[in-house]
């Protein structure tokens, strides 16, 4: 028996007929309605229908459209095909559909499977489905029968896909296609125009390939559609990608956030430099930006001791190290920044990861490596790698633009100075008074916002400190001498040998560093060697 031929949809909303942009048909809802009114559809009850669900509204049949929308509707029918009927849906149409949904939509479909994986559990336990769909659906306060349709659903499919058919498909239906079309090769140009490192505008690259379709007789479309088509075929990190490589990528997904619970204090301390943003002046008359050098416990967030000079080196590092480590305590880490101040090996030698100066198998062991503090080294230009860059914001804001400060501030920025710039110069004293009295207030804040502002992240008392202080006698250590040194005609070279070498094996590593200090000076290479 041949089926009759028919459109695939029946009944139809006044919204899918104007959507729908039939011939001699409206094209809006409310254009459909004032047609329906007009040509009295609701007086054949046979055609016509209250639709049922959410929203309400009337269903018409097709036959009450004019002919020609009829027979477009017939044109585009096909016959019934039971293969394309039961065919099984593609999974991966299934999950990508479920992937674009938001978290909203995707939480209806995790209770939809969780009903049915409470059912399917009750009736492992001995009750018959009809008793468990009754009793499960009393539990979440749904209906029998909506319970029973979600069986349907996945009727034949793995459990595993459950939650991809489950999903609500009211956005599934077939989108429209884009009115304006336009030459493959004219979007090809234009991503190819765009994404680029050099970060040309979109406008130019539009107008660019605009030129290029002209002379190939390709079709365009216009900016703003062209911007749009982009924004649907090329994901935003990947135009971030191709436009401002690996470091613009890096800022399209959140920072790490590092918690600090299971820490202790004084078990990780970080250090860096800062420049203040005040003229000082010191006890010879000479006027300058004073740098701090602070090291800061990053359990509490506390400073823990500070040194100011003209400039970072390693006298002022290593003075503030000694003070942390006879007031609080030895730390078990401690992350510093790049600078050769930090790289000393008055501080850091003998640790193979310095990238600072050479590495020699004879050079001294620095102080941390004694104490023995684990070394960690920041990453370059990451401010976020040190928590101690806040605390320097703090600076910048508390002290730096501090009332008693007001006419040496000198701002942020070149072309952030205040009208008052340069007008006096700060006590070098005076300014070491201020800032030891900011930074006290800044460790006794309340009401910080991070993890550990709570009194549980106060730092240990001195009492608890001077049980566990690990007072070994390293930090009278000299520094490590320059290994060739020259004072007038004499020339000083200092060696430490390592077990095992005999006194010509010392003669040689002496003729060797010689021949590579001579080779070194005709080269003028200044490496660090004193000429």
């Amino acid at each position: 028996m041949m089926n009759a031929l028919r459109p695939e949809k029946v009944w139809w909303t006044a919204t899918e007929i104007g959507e729908a942009r039939l011939p001699d048909m409206p094209s809006t809802q409310k254009g459909v309605e004032l047609f329906a009114k007009r040509s009295d559809w609701r007086s054949h009850p046979e055609w016509c229908r209250q639709r049922s669900g959410k929203g309400g509204g009337w269903e018409y049949n097709w036959q009450l459209f004019p002919v020609a929308s009829r027979r477009k509707l017939l044109n585009d029918a096909r016959l019934p095909n039971r293969d394309r009927v039961d065919a099984v849906p593609d999974l991966a149409d299934l999950q990508a559909y479920y992937e674009s949904l938001p978290e909203a939509v995707k939480a209806k479909a995790q209770l939809r499977k969780k009903v049915l994986c409470e059912v399917l559990a009750n009736e492992r336990s001995g009750l018959t489905r009809f008793f468990a769909v009754g009793q499960v659906a009393l539990m979440h306060d749904i209906g029998d029968r909506t319970i029973w349709n979600w069986f349907k659903l996945v009727k034949g499919h793995p459990e595993a896909d459950w939650l991809y058919l489950l999903a609500p498909r009211n956005k599934a239906g077939a989108r429209k296609k884009p009115s304006a079309q336009c030459s493959p090769e004219f979007m090809d140009h234009l991503k190819g125009l765009f994404l680029q490192l050099e970060g040309p505008t979109f406008a130019q690259a539009w107008r660019d390939a605009e030129k290029i379709a002209r002379n190939n007789g390709w079709t365009v479309l216009c900016d703003r559609t062209a911007r749009r088509r982009l924004n649907e075929q090329v994901p935003r990190v990947v135009q971030v990608y191709a436009r401002e490589g690996i470091t613009g990528l890096e800022r399209c997904f959140p920072p790490m956030i590092r918690s600090k619970l299971d820490m202790h204090a004084m078990e990780h301390v970080n250090a860096d430099c800062h420049k203040f943003d005040v003229f000082t002046e010191w006890d010879d008359g000479y006027v300058d930006r004073c740098q701090i050098v602070a090291f800061q416990d990053i359990y509490s967030g506390k400073v823990l001791s500070w040194r100011i000079d003209h400039t970072p080196n390693e006298a002022a590092v290593m003075s503030a190290f000694g003070e942390m480590v006879e007031t609080w305590g030895i730390p078990e880490h401690c992350t510093f920044d790049n600078g050769r101040e930090f790289a000393a090996k008055w501080l850091s030698g003998g640790v193979k990861t310095r990238y600072r100066g050479k590495v020699r198998d004879d050079d001294p062991m620095g102080v941390l490596p004694l104490l023995g503090i684990q070394i960690h080294w920041a990453t370059p230009g990451h401010g976020q790698a040190k928590p101690v860059e806040r605390t320097f914001r703090d600076f910048a804001s508390d002290i730096a633009k501090d009332i008693r400060f007001a006419g040496a501030y000198v701002g942020n920025r070149p072309d952030a100075k205040p009208e008052n710039y340069k007008s006096r110069a700060i006590p070098i004293k005076d300014f070491i008074r201020v800032v030891d009295e900011r930074i006290k207030e800044h460790n006794a804040r309340v009401g910080r916002m991070s993890e550990m502002a709570a009194p549980v992240a106060a730092m240990p008392s001195h009492a608890e400190i001077v049980e566990t202080l690990d007072r070994r006698p390293v930090m009278s250590a000299p520094a490590p001498a320059p290994q060739i040194t020259r004072e007038g005609d004499t020339v000083t070279i200092n060696i430490y040998p390592t077990q095992g070498m005999s006194a010509e094996d010392i003669g040689r590593e002496v003729e060797r560093r010689l021949a590579r200090r001579e080779d070194a000076r005709r080269a003028d290479l200044h490496d660090g060697v004193d000429y």
